[in-house]
């Protein structure tokens, strides 16, 4: 999984904004906690996903005699492997001779990452170390659709079409998740959540034989975008460590 400096920055400042709240409040029953997680999707994914996803946060809560309700503000990652599409299978303008594999080459990479709010509530199971949470989370979907295509039907290159770009699709996304949390001392403990992560996904479709303009370069006033809706499961395992 590639995970970029600027990600990791977003790690530390969070830690360290943590520190510094924590040390200021002084509310009873309130606490500040970082969190760290790692998921699994559950499911095959059908937009080229990796299986894998990071998240992290602070989290704010406030111990109540029912329980612990908490507000988490962070990030979430999970990038996407490149992938090759199958262009005989391209939409074609009329008259147009449909673009073939072996001239041709469409190669394309989706990702998802976004800012979340996570809302939950936990309570301890009797007087054991454990305890179940639930909740739900808004955000970390803004899917990022890169796509880069070059299309010919044959080897006399009747015609040759090249485009190329980036697209992207935020949604508010309503995610619900359930679990347990396991105490591993005062400040640590260790979290299993099962989450159900929903966003939306994009696909740029090209239509080709369009031709060129005055200019040289390959018309794509007939492409469109497609979009699909997700929900997929995920096993999330995470670290969380109050201030």
């Amino acid at each position: 999984m590639r995970f970029p400096l600027k990600r990791l920055g977003y790690i530390v400042a969070l830690a360290v904004i943590g520190s510094t709240v924590a040390s200021a409040q002084s509310a009873p029953g309130a606490d500040v906690q970082f969190k760290l997680r790692t998921g699994f999707e559950l499911d095959s994914n059908p937009d080229n996903l990796k299986s894998r996803s990071l998240g992290f946060g602070l989290d704010f809560g406030f111990e109540t005699s029912i329980g612990r309700f908490g507000a988490e503000f962070g990030f979430q990652y999970k990038p996407g492997d490149q992938y090759k599409s199958d262009v005989s299978t391209f939409p074609v303008k009329p008259g147009a001779l449909p673009p073939s594999n072996a001239y041709s080459g469409d190669l394309r990479r989706n990702s998802l990452e976004g800012m979340t709010l996570r809302l939950s509530f936990e309570q301890p199971i009797a007087a054991s170390p454990l305890s179940w949470r639930a909740g739900i989370q808004l955000g970390g979907a803004k899917f990022r659709h890169e796509y880069l295509g070059d299309l010919s039907p044959n080897a006399t290159y009747t015609y040759e079409d090249t485009y190329n770009g980036a697209l992207t699709k935020s949604t508010l996304s309503p995610s619900p998740f359930v679990g347990v949390s396991y105490r591993l001392g005062e400040t640590s403990a260790i979290e299993f959540n099962i989450l159900a992560l929903s966003y939306s996904s994009i696909n740029y479709v090209h239509v080709a034989g369009q031709g060129v303009d005055s200019t040289g370069h390959s018309i794509t006033a007939l492409d469109y975008t497609t979009e699909q809706k997700r929900v997929l499961p995920h096993l999330e395992i995470g670290y969380s460590f109050r201030f």
